[in-house]
């Protein structure tokens, strides 16, 4: 069931009134060449880093260290692997590394794109 919250009264108020009202809303099928082409993309909309994180010291320093943080966990599998004796310590220790590295890309990942979408919120 839908229930809807409190704050989504005056969204359904508006499309009732568009749909009843308002003949279903405005015409889009205009002929206005001034204005923008529409993207057929969504790439610009989920840039994080051209629109946010290369200008935001803040985010610049955490995306550093975050890389950082993910080549030493890489260079730690690798060390683990070189340095430990043979045995399930190795595997485990090398595997945890690699698996904190996997995770950290993820977090990098979205320091550059970000994709969301409000129906899936």
């Amino acid at each position: 069931t839908y229930t809807p919250n409190e704050a989504d009264k005056g969204s359904i108020q508006f499309r009732r009134w568009l749909s009843t009202r308002a003949g279903g809303g405005p015409d889009w099928q205009c002929a206005n060449k001034a204005l923008a082409p529409r993207l057929m993309t969504n790439d610009k909309i989920f840039d994080v880093w051209g629109s946010h994180t290369r200008h935001c010291k803040h985010c610049m320093e955490a995306y550093k260290n975050i890389e950082m943080v993910k080549n030493g966990s890489y260079a730690a599998a690798f060390g683990a692997a070189l340095a430990m004796s043979d045995g399930p310590e190795r595997v485990i220790a090398g595997a945890a590394c690699v698996a904190c590295g996997a995770a950290l890309q993820k977090v990098s990942d979205l320091f550059r794109v970000y994709e969301f979408n409000h129906q899936d919120n």
